[in-house]
This record gives structure tokens, C-alpha cells and sequence, in this order.
């Protein structure tokens, strides 16, 4: 059973994102999260509202795979700071420029990148394209349509998944409505 897990959880870190879909067509509070291991395999998972009754987008929880994590907006009245938490690491996403909400920093220890839309104030595809880290392209399945998004991972290896994470959520989450 230990190796079992081992295994597991070692390839789990090797997962790429590929897809982020609306649970309900009328509601951004759910979300189905699509992992690819290798041509073959695909693991999905969910993302979802802590407190899903309200208006409250400051706090989500995840579960994929293996992992369980949230993400949090770290204070309630800036929407310009977030922290994914996961297995007592903290990813922080933070915007590079105060109330510009296109650009994001994602940090973790000594590892940074940003995400940006690139388009500016069109906000169907975001991307992370410097040779150092790999290229990461978020963009929706139809344009103008934030149910359905799919992820071009490549991010280099060294890149934490938590960080790509972090990355694919602030991305949708700056494009979606809050209903």
C-alpha cells in the first residue's frame, strides 16, 4: 500500500493542467479540474467555493487526486493578495501593479513567475511564455465563454504544480463573473 501511494503521489507532482470547466452552465462556484500524467491517463478533481451559499469568492477549496488544498484571498478588503495553501507550503499570488488585475505574481520560496492576459482588458487568454519557466496559455474553449478553459502546460519541470495552480486559478478567476 506505502508504494502504492509513493507512486502515486510522485507522479502526481509530474501532473499538467489541461482543463477547467464550470460545473453548472450557470454558475462559477464549481469547478471540474482535468490533470493529464502521461497520453493516457487523466485525473480530475474539483474546485469549489468554501462557503458556496453566498456571495463570498474569497475562499476556495480543492481536492485532485491526492492533494487537498485552498485558496484564499489573504485579506478581506484587498482582492489584490492570495495564498494557495497546500501540505504547509503557500503559494502567494499577488498583482504586479496595484488595481491592475491582469498581471499576476506567483510566488513560492525562491520561485517566481507571472501571469498575464494577453490582451489587456480581454480576459480569454492569459499566459506565462519566458524560456526560464516554461510556457503556460490559459485561454477559454469559446471565446467570450468563461465556462470552459483549456491549459496549455509546459511549464519546466522545476515549476511546482501548486504554482501552476495558483497560476490557471487567479486567471479564471480575474475572467469569471461572481454568480
Amino acid at each position: 500500500m506505502f508504494l502504492i501511494s509513493f507512486l502515486l503521489l510522485s507522479q502526481l507532482d509530474a501532473q499538467y493542467i489541461v482543463a477547467f470547466n464550470t460545473e453548472n452552465d450557470d454558475s462559477f462556484r464549481e469547478w471540474n479540474v482535468e490533470l493529464e500524467m502521461d497520453s493516457t491517463t487523466f485525473i480530475t478533481g474539483n474546485l469549489g467555493l468554501t462557503w458556496g451559499l453566498g456571495d463570498d469568492f474569497t475562499a476556495w477549496q480543492y481536492s485532485i487526486g491526492e492533494f487537498d488544498g485552498e485558496i484564499v484571498q489573504k485579506f478581506a478588503n484587498n482582492p489584490a493578495f492570495w495564498e494557495l495553501r497546500q501540505d504547509g507550503e503557500v503559494v502567494t499570488i499577488t498583482r504586479t501593479w496595484p488595481n491592475d488585475p491582469t498581471q499576476w505574481k506567483i510566488k513560492l520560496g525562491d520561485k517566481q513567475f507571472t501571469v498575464k492576459s494577453k490582451y489587456g482588458n480581454i480576459l480569454d487568454q492569459w499566459e506565462n511564455r519566458k524560456p526560464v519557466n516554461g510556457d503556460l496559455v490559459i485561454y477559454t474553449e469559446r471565446e467570450g465563454d468563461a465556462r470552459d478553459w483549456l491549459i496549455e502546460d509546459y511549464m519546466a519541470e522545476d515549476i511546482p504544480f501548486i504554482m501552476r495552480l495558483a497560476a490557471v486559478f487567479i486567471s479564471i478567476y480575474s475572467s469569471s463573473p461572481k454568480i
